[in-house]
């Protein structure tokens, strides 16, 4: 099956390039484009989202997920630096500074229970292995595993979150955009069976319609798998749902036509905020 095409948030504008072309820039950062500058702290002002990071245990499966169902690209950070990366091609990384880094709330005198954090720091049992995505033209994706040194096992501790859903505090998620030429109803259909042939078989999109156990959702039309706004609102062309990934991850999907492109996409043109990625 073709792989299923995904945008992150990041709507396209009508607008004077002449005026909001972004300056490149040479710095660290991932896909090296900076946008519009500004915010309360003007030294350090936000420019963009560099990258979404979702912690997964099962790498393998989320790294098919990705690339198989969604048609990421998987950035190679490994190629002639063997030796701060696995085998096949994971960046490893590990030590005092980066525990610190990742945990030091956690680590600190009074702080949440340390049973949840891996012992990733100097001679410590686990490391970090990462794999960073490019989704559409400049979206990037980072896959983070905390694996056992001995064998690769993964830590598993999971989050009461991941099965309480999107209102629960802290429990962030992504939300990512659909190509608007797609029949959402359609598309929904199709991201199940592809999920499905992968392995990833809880990769399931919420119903919006009233049902009275898990099971019914199987059982409604496909014409009403997507929420859909046209009510002449802020929102109206947005078609939406919410759904978990293949380890519990939080996700959501947007199709956005109408005022709500519009709206958001004038932002963006007034941010600055106009990718011009190139190779």
């Amino acid at each position: 099956m073709p792989a299923i095409r995904l945008l992150l948030l990041l709507p396209l504008c009508m607008c004077d390039v002449a005026t909001t072309r972004p300056r490149l820039v040479t710095g660290d950062t991932v896909h090296g484009v900076t946008y519009g500058r500004g915010g309360r702290i003007s030294e350090a002002a936000a420019r963009r989202i560099e990258f979404m990071t979702i912690t997964v245990d099962d790498m393998t499966l989320a790294r098919d997920w990705y690339s198989k169902v969604l048609g990421a690209k998987e950035i190679d950070f490994c190629r002639g630096k063997m030796a701060n990366c696995t085998a096949d091609g994971a960046v490893r990384y590990s030590g005092d500074k980066h525990a610190r880094a990742l945990f030091g709330k956690e680590l600190d005198k009074g702080g949440a229970d340390t049973s949840a954090v891996p012992d990733i720091g100097d001679g410590g049992t686990y490391e970090v292995r990462s794999r960073f995505f490019v989704l559409g033209t400049n979206g990037v994706l980072q896959l983070m595993q905390f694996a056992a040194v001995k064998d690769g096992a993964p830590f598993r501790r999971a989050h009461p979150a991941t099965e309480r859903g999107p209102c629960w505090v802290n429990n962030a998620h992504m939300c990512l955009w659909i190509n608007e030429d797609l029949d959402m109803n359609t598309y929904i259909a199709k991201l199940e069976s592809a999920s499905s042939e992968v392995g990833a078989e809880d990769v399931k999109v919420n119903r919006p319609v009233a049902q009275k156990t898990r099971n019914d959702r199987d059982h409604v039309p496909k014409s009403l798998f997507a929420n859909k706004v046209y009510d002449g609102s802020a929102f109206d062309g947005l078609e939406w749902a919410y759904f978990k990934g293949p380890i519990g991850e939080q996700l959501e999907m947007y199709k956005m036509t109408g005022t709500i492109k519009n709206s958001i996409g004038r932002a963006y043109c007034e941010r600055g905020a106009v990718s011009c990625l190139t190779t």
